[in-house]
């Protein structure tokens, strides 16, 4: 009868250790670790960070101190806007019923017509100017993933903002480090997706009331 007790505490244990070691694989394998910043009163008391690894299209949430002790050289709290290592662009996807775009942004023709353009900018002071490879990597995706034929404008979905007669179909921040020109991470408002391999891919939903702050990218990726 005593040996009874131990089987559910060892039961739990036994689910700890699995826990565990599932998420030292998955960092020691990791292409990259993405922090999630939480702000606000909504998340008062919510950690202020929470970091992620991901291994291709899966990902998992990583105690801070297991990031640190894989990549001591990492600064878990380093600031997008004074990273030199990385370069970052918003790109934004828009619609005009009449042709017609006010802008001031360098724009990437996607085969939509005068009615669909994509325009970029470089987000931070430190990003370098988009070189060919990565625009044409950027321009060759849109237009593989994206219906501009069977495209409409509903007035309650499908676009992210209007101003005038511009609708806003997409807009994301594209990551990438430094001289690499053939694959990329996405970051829209609620989806980490990816480009690679010339097709792009969802990585993981951003979690609730957490917006992403910094990708870490490791050798792997």
């Amino acid at each position: 009868m005593k040996h009874r007790f131990w089987i559910i505490p060892a039961f739990i244990a036994g689910i700890l250790i699995l826990i565990c070691l599932y998420k030292l694989i998955f960092i020691a394998g990791a292409e990259m670790v993405i922090r999630f910043g939480f702000t606000g009163l909504d998340n008062m008391f919510h950690p202020r960070y929470q970091y992620y690894a991901v291994v291709g299209s899966s990902s998992t949430w990583v105690p801070a101190g297991l990031v640190k002790a894989f990549y001591p050289d990492w600064d878990l709290e380093r600031d997008i806007y004074s990273d030199e290592n990385d370069n970052c662009y918003y790109v934004s996807i828009r619609y005009s019923p009449d042709g017609i775009h006010k802008i001031n942004t360098p724009v990437i023709d996607i085969g939509g017509g005068d009615e669909f353009i994509m325009t970029y900018r470089e987000w931070t002071q430190k990003t370098n100017p988009l070189s060919p490879e990565m625009l044409k990597l950027l321009r060759t995706t849109i237009m593989d993933n994206y219906d501009f034929d069977g495209q409409s404008v509903n007035e309650d979905e499908g676009w992210v903002w209007r101003t005038g007669s511009t609708y806003g179909l997409d807009g994301f921040l594209m990551v990438s480090p430094k001289g690499v020109n053939d694959r990329a991470v996405l970051d829209s408002e609620d989806m980490i997706r990816r480009i690679k391999n010339g097709r792009m891919s969802k990585i993981m939903n951003c979690p609730s009331k957490g917006d992403c702050e910094y990708i870490y990218f490791t050798d792997r990726w």
